[in-house]
Order: structure tokens, then C-alpha cells, then sequence
């Protein structure tokens, strides 16, 4: 099963507290098999998530160019097959 780091990344950094310190296990639907384990998270870490990516669409997201966009979001998928 994939480990994944033991603290939420929220608005550009790690979680203080390491998001409580739990671990959530996702399921694959199909086969109803985990598949990896994330780092669970708090009310105030969604809170901060939200905000975090409020802030981040209304500063900068929503003035680049949709191809640009897209290169950005290839790029992050990329990263994350590799």
C-alpha cells in the first residue's frame, strides 16, 4: 500500500499537528481493496484548505490563460506518474 506524507499540504506547506495525526485509508471502489493511506485531516484544516485555495483563484489562477492552465495541471500530472 503507498505511504503518503504524514501531515496534509495545505495552502503551500505541511500541516502543523500533522492533520491529528491520523492516517485514512482509500478504498478503490471497483475492488473495494485500499489502495494507500493519506494523512486525515481536521474541520481547521479544511478551513485553511478553502481559504488557501480562495486566496489562490482570486490572485492568480483566474488570470492565466486556459492553455497555460493546462500546462501547469500536464505538468503536476506528470510529476505525480512519476
Amino acid at each position: 500500500m503507498t505511504q503518503a506524507p504524514s501531515a496534509p499540504f495545505i495552502d503551500g506547506e505541511f500541516a502543523r499537528g500533522g492533520g491529528g495525526g491520523e492516517r485514512v485509508a482509500l478504498v478503490n471502489p471497483a475492488t473495494e481493496e485500499p489502495w494507500a493511506e493519506v494523512a486525515g485531516g481536521r474541520a481547521d484544516d479544511v478551513d485553511r484548505a478553502v481559504q488557501g485555495a480562495r486566496r489562490a483563484f482570486e490572485q492568480t489562477w483566474r488570470d492565466v490563460t486556459p492553455g497555460k492552465r493546462a500546462e501547469i495541471l500536464f505538468a503536476i500530472a506528470r510529476i505525480i506518474r512519476e
